[in-house]
């Protein structure tokens, strides 16, 4: 299963619960291109800006499809002084 890609207008009606988290809902976008920012969840993220994500690799396919700036979310405390494991695939945010 791929992420759909779709513009979230910042209310809390246009959200759905999937599984442990609420997703904006929508058309999905057409062009890529046209994404500026992505705000990327994580549980945790190194210092050179790799997160450590649920596991299902939805982001590690997505992300490399995106030139958009890709901003890590996370809590203060998650916020890693050392390294998390890498794969080849993952790719570092661009801040967080």
């Amino acid at each position: 299963h791929e992420l759909d890609w779709v513009v979230w207008d910042g209310s809390t009606e246009s959200l759905a619960a999937h599984k442990k988290i609420l997703e904006p809902t929508g058309s999905p976008i057409a062009s890529l291109d046209s994404i500026d920012v992505v705000l990327v969840p994580a549980l945790a993220i190194d210092p050179d800006g790799y997160r450590l994500g649920q596991g299902g690799g939805y982001y590690d396919r997505a992300l490399p499809l995106l030139r958009a700036h890709k901003h890590g979310v996370v809590y203060s405390y998650e916020r890693m002084e050392h390294d998390l494991p890498r794969e080849p695939w993952d790719i570092a945010m661009d801040s967080w």
